[in-house]
């Protein structure tokens, strides 16, 4: 595996930073906070992968980055393609040994659009699920993971500390820069989220690419986070009844979550591979997640994990 470029595989983009920045010791997803809970209170002993990665992303999300990309990618003329050539393009991040799902690029964008048109919402919405990750090709346009997935944050303004790991921000220039430290920051108060900057990403960058095509309540779920949404910049409630999580579904998260592999998996619920993958499929979809990390850090919030789930 490379270390200084793209990732070969999006979902595996934990293991790269494992290669990057070895440790002795590998970290569980820490104890379930009390409700209301903020991430920091679980920072400390969350796996080092998870926090090198917000510590970069962090670091470098800064408006001169941020305006960088958008000079760079926004007049969209890097490569020119349909969406199914996207679509197979994005492809090429999959790995055949991929242990979390037993499924391609391709495969989650037909399985996100058809449970929608399962669900009879109209076709501006199937097409929502069917391009939401298209972005994610900007890994093979060059670009390193901690600039393609992530939180999505306003830059040009104070950082919020309801941002995962919010003390990784002091590494970032501009919190040191006096326009940039207030709440408004470089923007006026009510200007409108279109004028903000948000940090630079595959869910910006696709908002960007559909927002001439798709009507405006595509264009949240299409930018990930909600923010241009005008969501509150607070968690969102998840719980398993929400989600629709069987209990047998949240055991198999709760275990994912603790560094286990499916093989482990297997065998502590004694249950065959493919059901195991079949799980796994099923909890990434209801969690709106495409990695094992994104999937350990929505069972924080869901209180799943806990000590006694320690990897091995």
């Amino acid at each position: 595996m490379k270390h200084d470029g793209p990732m070969d595989h999006l979902d595996d983009w934990e293991e790269s930073l494992a290669a990057r920045y070895p440790t002795r010791d590998s970290h569980p997803v820490p104890d379930a906070n009390s409700a209301g809970a903020a991430f920091r209170d679980y920072s400390e002993s969350v796996r080092p992968g998870i926090r090198e990665f917000y510590r970069l992303n962090h670091r470098h999300q800064t408006v001169d980055f941020v305006e960088s990309k958008k000079r760079q990618y926004l007049p969209l003329r890097t490569k020119r393609m349909g969406v199914w050539e996207a679509m197979e393009f994005l492809n090429t991040l999959v790995d055949e040994s991929d242990p979390d799902a037993d499924f391609s690029q391709i495969e989650h964008l037909l399985q996100t659009a058809e449970a929608i048109r399962a669900d009879g919402h109209p076709r501006w919405f199937i097409l929502t699920g069917l391009v939401h990750d298209l972005g994610k090709i900007l890994c093979l346009f060059g670009e390193p993971q901690w600039a393609v997935v992530g939180d999505t944050f306003p830059v040009g303004c104070a950082f919020s500390d309801k941002v995962v790991f919010p003390e990784f921000f002091a590494e970032n220039p501009d919190s040191q820069a006096p326009e940039y430290r207030t709440p408004c920051g470089i923007y006026s108060e009510g200007c409108g989220l279109d004028d903000v900057h948000l940090s630079w990403g595959h869910d910006e960058y696709m908002y960007h690419v559909a927002k001439e095509y798709l009507p405006p309540e595509a264009l949240a779920p299409v930018a990930g986070s909600g923010v241009r949404a005008g969501r509150a910049a607070k968690e969102p409630t998840l719980s398993l009844e929400t989600l629709g999580l069987t209990d047998r579904q949240a055991q198999v998260l709760k275990l994912l979550a603790a560094g286990k592999s499916n093989k482990l998996i297997c065998r502590e619920l004694d249950l065959a591979e493919r059901t195991v993958k079949a799980h796994i499929s099923a909890v990434f979809r209801a969690l709106g997640v495409t990695t094992r990390t994104q999937a350990a850090v929505a069972a924080a919030k869901l209180g799943l994990a806990t000590d006694d789930a320690k990897p091995s």
